[in-house]
Parts: structure tokens; sequence; C-alpha cells
């Protein structure tokens, strides 16, 4: 409200048409400071991390490896790109982006994946893009039941496939609003470790956390936390048609017994 930036969403949009697989690392003076590797679908939009406003005195780069199957040639393609923002960006207005329902600043990784051997005309390229709409509309129909009843489904079981944790305060306290914001973390933090922890005791396969949106401090506490234990195999937090932005899912990894180190 105050036109404060308090820190930035980092996306990643692919409107290639064909699903890309993708390493990304986030650097912050020459320190990886986060990394994961994921299969980013035809036209899906996938939220990274965040970068705190202050960040951006501090070099970041945002690392990219793209690879992609080529039909034709019947091998895998490879694109490098590290993208470095830096504060003289807010000297130009953002642009809005549909994708994320909002304002961004954006950078092209890839600017085409197949060889330019025939140039689509301007009226071809005007009936594809009219054809991805009328795609993208059918889509989000034929998903909408889906969506619906998974929703009606974890109404019920919510727990019963998954381990779920809710972060929100009001959820884990009752008389909270005399305590500090730090304390408040705190407790929510001491609630996400020890489900955590019972979640590798038990060795389950993976869990979702729900910390809403909000500024992102709790966010970023909980994947501080997550690094700090090697059954983690990854953790993302993209859009859920259940929890939107708010919640992040966890894969666990374990060690089979005997395994050497």
């Amino acid at each position: 409200p105050d036109l404060t930036i308090d820190y930035f969403l980092i996306h990643l949009i692919n409107d290639c048409g064909k699903a890309i697989q993708f390493t990304y690392e986030m650097w912050i003076k020459n320190y990886r400071y986060f990394d994961f590797s994921k299969t980013c679908a035809s036209n899906e939009t996938l939220i990274l991390n965040d970068l705190k406003y202050d960040q951006l005195n501090d070099s970041p780069e945002f690392k990219f490896t793209c690879t992609y199957h080529n039909k034709e040639s019947g091998q895998k393609v490879k694109h490098e790109k590290t993208v470095r923002p830096r504060a003289k960006m807010l000297r130009k207005d953002p642009v809005y982006s549909g994708k994320v329902d909002g304002n961004i600043y954006k950078w092209e990784l890839v600017n085409q994946l197949l060889p330019n051997s025939k140039k689509k005309t301007d009226k071809a390229k005007l009936e594809g893009n009219a054809a991805k709409k009328i795609e993208d509309k059918l889509l989000k129909e034929e998903w909408a039941p889906l969506v619906a009843a998974e929703k009606e489904k974890n109404k019920r079981t919510i727990n019963d496939t998954i381990r779920v944790i809710d972060l929100h305060i009001e959820k884990l306290l009752k008389d909270y609003k005399h305590l500090p914001k730090k304390e408040m973390l705190r407790r929510q933090i001491d609630h996400f470790s020890k489900n955590l922890e019972e979640a590798i005791e038990k060795e389950e396969a993976n869990m979702v956390v729900i910390h809403g949106v909000g500024k992102g401090r709790l966010k970023n506490e909980i994947f501080k936390v997550l690094r700090e234990y090697y059954e983690v195999r990854t953790f993302r937090n993209d859009y859920n048609p259940l929890y939107g932005y708010g919640a992040t899912e966890i894969f666990f990894e374990y060690e089979e017994e005997g395994d050497d180190f």
C-alpha cells in the first residue's frame, strides 16, 4: 500500500508449448543460496522462490539449465542462461502478466527451441495464438471437475494418504493475539519441525506444509529448516489448486540399510 517493495517472487513461465526439464540455482554473493530441479509442463507457470529487496545489492544470480527433447533429431537440447537482476531495473515500469496475475520484470531464457527453418507469417502466428487460447480454455474446463472432486476428498480425508500441517497461528493457538510476532514464528517453526521429524522417523514419502503467502518470512524459515535434513530430497512451492501458492510440498528420500557412506 505504501509502494514499498519487501521482496520479489521468482517465477518460471513456460509458454513454448513443450515440456522443459530445468535446473535452477540462486546465488547470492557467490554462495549458492537455493537450488532444485524439476520438469515444467507445457504452458505451466511455477513459483521458484523469493528474493528479498535488500538482496538486490548482493549481486544475485539466477542460473538456469533447460533441456528438452527434439523429436526431429531424437536428441536432447540444452540451453543455459544466467539472469543478473540489479536495482537499476526498478527505474523502468514493470509489465503486467496474466500468467502470474500481477506486474513483473521479465527475462527471456530461451528464444526459440527448434531451428528457424520456416518462419511463420503474422497470420499464422495469430491463428496459433487463437488456437492456444481455445486449448487453454478447454483444458481448464476439463480439469475443473477433477479439481472440485479433489477438494471435496481432502475435506474428509486430508491426512489419510499424506501428512498435511497447517501453520496458521489461529490453527495452533487459541490465545495468540498477545504474543509478539517473533514468538508466534517460533511456535510455528517448532510445530513444523516436530511434524517434519515425525514424518522422517516414520519414513513417509512426502508431506505438505500450509504457511500462507503473506510476506514470506515463515516460508523462508521453513526452507532453512528443510535444508538441514539430508532426508529431504526436494521441496517445491508451486501453485496448488487447493492452497494456491500458500503451501509447500516436501519429498523425502531415505538411505537403504547397508548403504555405504
